[in-house]
């Protein structure tokens, strides 16, 4: 009983500390996020760049991919530039230890390779907390998306920065609104792009189930013919949401009538 007590007396006092190791962190962290020191170095790397000070907002995105039970996430970090009608998206590096910035080549875009913007701002107590951006091209494929946060606290090498940019963010944020009413005025049949192409993947995805529904009715002519006819309702979704992949429906009908005709002759044959 005693050995109980004093297990829980030592988790409890381990769960205080480490609770307050991290208040004490998480504190620490923003009294430096608000001296300023991150976003210091970061202008001056971009004044060795511009050769003057520029507007700018510290930006971060992380994708998930899945692979089975696993799960990966790839982390994306840059230091977005925003002058007149341009934007300069540097995938940015930040050594741990020496603190130096490291620039790469940046992505510059213009409503000339830029078709579709779309922004999601989140806010809390009338002040900006988060903006999620997404950036695509004339054919409607991303380029480019990122996470632009009001304040950013250093937590490990994939979250680098002290830096409140709340204020910063409210410029881009009107900055990237305006540009994305420009761009979508230029490029009004984008969502119709962007729909086609989607209605026309569908119709391949439906060829794609369809040929397996072929294979399988080699061996199983029911469960085939099955597969065939999703695949070719799947061709037939896309088609009349305006895929323009006639290819893809050809097939599949021809899939389905082949794997009907097979197994009619496959119960036939069992029959007789």
């Amino acid at each position: 009983m005693k050995n109980s007590i004093m297990f829980f007396i030592v988790w409890g006092l381990i769960m205080i500390v480490a609770v307050a190791f991290n208040l004490i962190r998480r504190n620490g962290n923003i009294k430096k996020a608000h001296d300023g020191e991150d976003k210091n170095l970061i202008k001056e790397k971009l004044r060795q760049i511009f050769n003057e000070d520029v507007p700018f907002v510290y930006a971060h995105y992380e994708n998930q991919e899945s692979y089975g039970r696993t799960v990966r996430t790839t982390y994306f970090r840059y230091i977005v530039v925003f002058l007149e009608k341009t934007l300069q998206v540097f995938p940015v590096r930040i050594d741990k230890k020496t603190r130096e910035v490291q620039l790469a080549r940046p992505f510059v875009l213009t409503t000339e390779n830029l078709g579709k913007i779309t922004v999601q701002e989140k806010m809390k107590n009338d002040q900006l907390k988060r903006l999620d951006v997404w950036l695509g091209d004339k054919q409607g494929h991303c380029i480019v998306e990122f996470e632009v946060d009001g304040m950013n606290l250093r937590k490990s090498k994939w979250f680098p920065v002290n830096l409140v940019q709340e204020k910063e963010g409210e410029e881009f944020k009107k900055f990237i609104t305006s540009l994305a009413q420009v761009v979508a005025k230029e490029n009004p049949q984008i969502d119709l792009i962007i729909a086609n192409e989607a209605n026309e993947g569908l119709g391949t995805l439906g060829m794609i189930v369809s040929i397996i529904g072929i294979f399988v009715g080699v061996f199983l002519p029911p469960l085939g013919l099955i597969i065939s006819i999703i695949g070719f309702v799947m061709s037939l979704v896309g088609k009349l949401k305006g895929s323009s992949n006639r290819k893809s429906f050809i097939i599949c009908t021809v899939c389905m009538i082949w794997s009907m005709l097979f197994c009619i002759f496959y119960i036939a044959v069992m029959l007789s």
